[in-house]
C-alpha cells in the first residue's frame, strides 16, 4: 500500500474505532464514509496529484467487495474527484488551484501573443 493510501488508513481506522451512537449503521455507510474521507484526503491535499487509487487497496483499507469501491470511484469520477483511465485506475487529479494557475498561465501568453508573434507560449502545444 502506497504512503498516500495510508493516510486514507489512518482516517479510517480511526472512524471504525470511533462510536458514532446517532449514526445508524445502514446499506449505504460504508459508501458513504468512503466516498466522504477520499473526498477529504483529496481537498486536503492529503493524496498528492496523479496518487492511484487501487481497487484492492481500498477494498482492504475500508474492509469492503471491489462493486462498492468501483462505485465510489465513479461517484468521484462524477464529481471531477478522480480521473479514471481506461487500464490506468482511479488517480487523484491535479489539484483544481494547479489548474487555475495553468489556465491563468495560458491566458497571460495568449494575449502576450496577440500583441507580438514571438516567443511562443511555452505551454501551447503544436
Amino acid at each position: 500500500m502506497s504512503k498516500s493510501l495510508k493516510l486514507i488508513a489512518g482516517v479510517a481506522d480511526a472512524a471504525l474505532t470511533e462510536s458514532k451512537p446517532d449514526k445508524p449503521a445502514g446499506k449505504g455507510s460504508v459508501e458513504e464514509r468512503m466516498y466522504h474521507e477520499i473526498y477529504d484526503a483529496i481537498m486536503e491535499h492529503r493524496l498528492p496529484p496523479r496518487t492511484k487509487l487501487t481497487e484492492h487497496s481500498l477494498c482492504e483499507i475500508y474492509a469492503t467487495a471491489r462493486h462498492t469501491v468501483r462505485k465510489v470511484l465513479s461517484r468521484l469520477s462524477g464529481d471531477g474527484m478522480v480521473d479514471l483511465e481506461p487500464n490506468r485506475g482511479a488517480l487523484s487529479p491535479v489539484h483544481p488551484s494547479t489548474r487555475r494557475t495553468t489556465c491563468s498561465n495560458c491566458a497571460r501568453c495568449w494575449n502576450a501573443r496577440s500583441s507580438t508573434s514571438w516567443p511562443p507560449c511555452p505551454t501551447s502545444r503544436p
